[in-house]
């Protein structure tokens, strides 16, 4: 994985936290820290979590593109890391694991047994 504090987007999009294709991926800390949202009311309150906060965030917009490193393609599972995040509010809401269904996928393309 490679990280950047630099915004990135793809063509169509405004933004996107990270991207990845089997085998890596890119993740920006730009749009996942609160603070790039100052002004934004919904978004106020989380800016008050810190680095803390941040941090969680982070870890999921890693594990999210790592998942698609590995082969896992996006979850409608509201509570799985690898729902796809069009904001920062569904980032910062979504869990930060997988849902078992993602978590078998996972397993199954690893190749590794229970």
């Amino acid at each position: 994985m490679i990280i950047t504090c630099e915004d990135i987007y793809t063509h169509g999009t405004n933004y996107i936290f990270g991207l990845a294709t089997t085998g890596g991926g890119l993740i920006s800390s730009a749009r996942i820290d609160p603070k790039f949202w100052d002004g934004v009311p919904e978004i106020f309150h989380y800016s008050k979590g810190g680095n803390e906060f941040f941090l969680k965030q982070f870890a999921k917009v890693l594990l999210h593109e790592a998942g698609h490193a590995l082969s896992l393609d996006h979850c409608r599972d509201l509570g799985c890391v690898m729902r796809y995040s069009n904001s920062p509010l569904e980032l910062y809401s979504k869990g930060g694991d997988f849902c078992s269904r993602c978590w078998n996928r996972l397993v199954a393309n690893l190749g590794a047994k229970d």
